[in-house]
């Protein structure tokens, strides 16, 4: 913003004499010091707009010059010249041939304007496109109409969508700068990344908005690309793989059976797509680095080229007119920079680079349409002297036109009078003279509109001071309704009909079907009754009933997981958004400063996983290879290769001492003092891994049979029996589980579903003893171990809880209740609060009533 403001005062300062600006002082006196060296560093090979005006001074000053020049036609706006462009007019109107045709601004003969006021820009924008487009229909051509904003913002952006949304075509400057296109958008965010620490973010951006495109290689899509670059990555296929289970130490032999064959397929598969994804952006850091590399601006600009065509590149398949003129207009914008070794001899640093691009690109908009074509659409300024039938002009309220203004802090109105600049009086009179001049362009009518308030701070606002003497003290002032009352009963004063298809949709539906010629939708009419249904609390598709559509819902023909039904129990709508419908949240490995907790979890898996797979390594009858030394040893070697770089030291260090501390417990309880000893570690059945044991079928109240699938942490065995214990890295809820009550009234069911697994394995451990199910909570400061022994009553409480959640599945049962657990990310995106509100009529809804016990709040949960 600084160098912008520089920019300006530089520009104005330009043509005033240096023995004007000698007595400058204070802060004028350093903008006049950064002006000179400015015009230093350019003079000699550039030339400024005043230097170009005096040298065409000079050139026509003699008459041969001139004589070449033959008849011209000179349009001089009164009012608004430097003293370069008085000097160019006076030898100009000295010459022969010359036709002047003088263009002084004045309210004589300007047609009466009509004023409407609306609520805010926005109803301004939709006003002037039901008025413009009943103009059309009575058979005025596009090009005699003109629309024009005192500001720029918001009208510009308004009256592009509703002139567009209108069908109207439109001539004016774009809607967007070329910084906004996705194009300059994505070169900016890429020449924004660390190529030696690159981060994924800004590239998954890029990707998703639809810039990016590799020109050697088509990339993954921005769906595979997110999910590499979360947490689903996985290790180049072997040709053999070595498993542990049940003891079992030796590699296992070649399987040759189809399920296998598909798991190796399917990881090659993903091994190769992240192994593109992982060879692209070393790419990409590469060309980063050249830019960032680059000794001159020559070969910046050459770099950012090549990054362009590299990273950017134009797609096979016609792009729309907009990105082809973004991309014109950048191969342009970057091209230029070469011109500025002339200026600056020094090696550009990388944000000066970046920056340059950035003011250019924001400086340069687009033109929409052609001149001549369509409707004429811009700001009070190029409104003057057009040929026009009929003007609309928007935003004529105080602070918006005129704007209000300050004295320059940079050139202040006393340093601007002694140099001959125009003051702040002044250019509030040019302004003025524009807007008048905007209106004298119309012969037939001329039409203000003024808001009545601001669409982002709220308030009141005041008419423009402007309309004073241009409107007439007993003028009506038409008052435009909100959008919802034009719907519905039309503004004569402004369109007797709608102006868009949306509009005559929703007045056709809001009249009953009065209006002749609309089809009929049930668009609005569905959005009514979704309010209603979610106001009320009324349980239908729009709050969750799916009981229509029931038989699509085909989610236990897979295996299930047992915390895919604790995610039902949780928020049966976001388990239907993520498992039904497939909708999952991006996890990324954002670095932090610290360990999560999620991070520490993982550790002490990986720790005991390597530690458990150690010790069934060993020959058997060697205990004394399941030593503390041997566990620590394995959490050093875990410690150093999970650690991240971005990890604080000290923090760092005091995470590896808790979960030293804790593993050290952990191993005193379940290893020097345990009866029970390790037969396998992370133990899968039911997925698609090598390793794998088949899905534990399991059969509910109405002989529907279902599979379960899983990971066990861990299977040990006793004389006692056998046990299976899944780490937990949390400290252990409230939640009481036993015996009787293995899911804790419905809440959970991972332990009940891995014991029924357990007892599945009788036969292969040769057990015919008891079954202990177990979590163990590692981080914890005493490690508790929370859990129940199996039995025939267990098995039919699972049975029981397990038939009602997958009947409530099936039968299309999926209320909003607010998620908490792994789903709680889908309430904080779709509205905590609201869902909160809506949840608490659903559930004691008579709908609710066969799954109310499920359905515990927090306080009856711990109770």
């Amino acid at each position: 913003m600084t160098i912008r403001a520089l920019a300006r005062a530089s520009e104005q300062l330009d043509g005033t004499p240096e023995e004007a600006l000698a007595d400058a002082t204070g802060l004028t006196a350093e903008v006049v010091h950064v002006h000179r060296r400015a015009m230093a560093s350019v003079r000699g090979g550039w030339v400024t707009p005043d230097e170009a005006l005096r040298v065409a001074h000079r050139a026509l000053a003699d008459s041969t010059v001139r004589a070449r020049l033959g008849t011209v036609i000179l349009f001089a706006l009164e009012g608004e010249h430097t003293p370069a462009e008085r000097q160019l007019l006076e030898v100009l109107r000295a010459s022969n041939g010359i036709i002047e045709v003088p263009l002084e601004i004045t309210a004589v003969g300007l047609v009466a304007p009509r004023a409407i006021s609306a609520s805010d820009a926005d109803e301004e924008a939709r006003a002037v496109a039901r008025a413009v487009v009943e103009l059309l229909r009575a058979g005025v051509a596009g090009h005699r109409i003109g629309v024009f904003w005192g500001s720029p913002e918001p009208y510009r952006t308004l009256l592009h969508t509703h002139l567009a949304e209108a069908g109207v075509t439109i001539s004016g400057p774009g809607a967007r700068t070329l910084a906004d296109t996705p194009l300059a958008r994505g070169l900016l965010r890429l020449l924004d990344v660390n190529p030696d620490d690159l981060d994924p973010l800004a590239v998954l951006g890029v990707l998703a908005d639809g810039a990016l495109r590799w020109s050697e290689k088509p990339l993954p899509s921005s769906a595979e690309a997110e999910r590499i670059t979360a947490r689903d990555r996985v290790e180049e296929p072997s040709e053999t793989a070595v498993g542990v289970f049940f003891g079992n130490t030796e590699p296992e032999a070649a399987d040759d059976s189809a399920s296998d064959s598909a798991v190796d397929d399917r990881q090659r598969r993903q091994w190769k797509r992240q192994t593109l994804w992982d060879e692209y952006l070393a790419a990409l850091s590469a060309s980063v680095r050249a830019v960032r590399a680059s000794s001159s601006w020559a070969q910046a600009a050459q770099a950012v080229e090549h990054l362009i065509d590299e990273h950017l590149s134009a797609p096979p398949w016609p792009e729309s007119d907009e990105a082809v003129l973004a991309r014109e207009q950048l191969a342009r914008i970057v091209g230029e920079l070469v011109h500025l070794d002339a200026i600056d001899g020094d090696s550009p640093t990388p944000q000066a680079i970046r920056s340059s691009l950035e003011s250019l690109l924001s400086d340069a908009r687009a033109r929409h349409g052609r001149h001549g074509t369509g409707v004429a659409v811009g700001s009070l300024a190029s409104g003057v002297a057009r040929d026009l039938d009929h003007v609309f002009v928007v935003g004529l309220a105080e602070g918006v036109a005129p704007a209000r203004s300050r004295d320059d802090a940079l050139l202040p109105d006393e340093v601007r009078q002694r140099w001959g600049l125009p003051t702040l009086k002044e250019r509030a009179s040019r302004a003025r003279s524009r807007f008048l001049g905007t209106l004298t362009s119309a012969r037939i009518s001329t039409t203000v509109l003024i808001p009545r308030g601001d669409l982002r701070s709220g308030g009141d606002r005041e008419p423009s001071r402007w309309l004073s003497g241009i409107l007439a003290p007993d003028a009506e002032l038409t008052v435009v309704q909100a959008h919802h009352h034009a719907l519905l009963t039309g503004s004569p004063a402004v369109s007797p009909v709608p102006a868009t298809a949306e509009e005559w949709r929703i007045r056709n539906d809001l009249t009953a079907g009065s209006w002749a010629g609309v089809p009929d939708v049930e668009l609005v009419a569905r959005a009514r009754t979704l309010r209603s249904d979610r106001f009320g609390g009324r349980f239908t598709r729009f709050t969750g009933n799916l009981t229509e559509v029931r038989e699509l819902i085909r989610f236990t023909n897979a295996p299930v997981a047992a915390t895919q039904l604790e995610e039902w129990v949780a928020s049966p709508l976001f388990f239907f958004v993520r498992h039904v419908l497939g909708v999952r949240l991006l996890d990324l490995q954002v670095e932090d400063f610290e360990p999560t907790a999620l991070d520490r979890g993982n550790i002490q898996h990986a720790i005991l996983e390597a530690y458990t797979n150690t010790v069934l390594g060993a020959d058997d009858g060697d205990a004394a290879l399941a030593t503390l030394d041997l566990l620590l040893e394995t959490a050093e070697r875990v410690f150093r290769e999970t650690r991240r770089s971005g990890w604080i030291e000290h923090l760092w260090k005091r995470d590896q001492r808790r979960i030293r501390a804790q593993l050290t417990l952990w191993w005193h309880r379940e290893v020097e003092s345990s009866r029970w000893s390790p037969r396998s570690a992370e133990q899968a059945f039911g997925l698609d891994v090598k390793g794998s044991l088949d899905p534990l079928t399991f059969t509910l109240d109405d002989d529907t049979v279902i599979s379960f699938r899983g990971k066990v942490d861990r299977i040990d065995h006793s004389d006692e029996g056998i046990r299976v214990v899944d780490y937990k890295g949390r400290r252990p809820p409230k939640l009481e589980l036993s015996a009787d009550d293995p899911t804790g009234t419905g809440q959970k069911y991972q332990l009940a579903v891995y014991g029924l697994f357990a007892e599945s394995l009788r036969d292969e451990l040769n057990s015919t003893r008891e079954v202990r199910t177990e979590y163990d909570h590692l981080a914890s400061p005493e490690n508790p171990v929370l859990g129940f022994t199996m039995t025939p009553e267990s098995i039919d409480v699972l049975r029981t809880d397990v038939s009602a959640v997958v009947q409530g599945i099936q039968a299309g049962v999926f209320p909003a209740r607010p998620a908490r657990g792994a789903l709680e990310k889908f309430s904080t995106l779709s509205g905590e609060a609201d869902l909160a509100r809506l949840w608490e009529k659903l559930r004691v809804t008579p709908d609710m009533a066969p799954y109310a016990r499920f359905f515990l709040e927090p306080e009856e949960a711990e109770s």
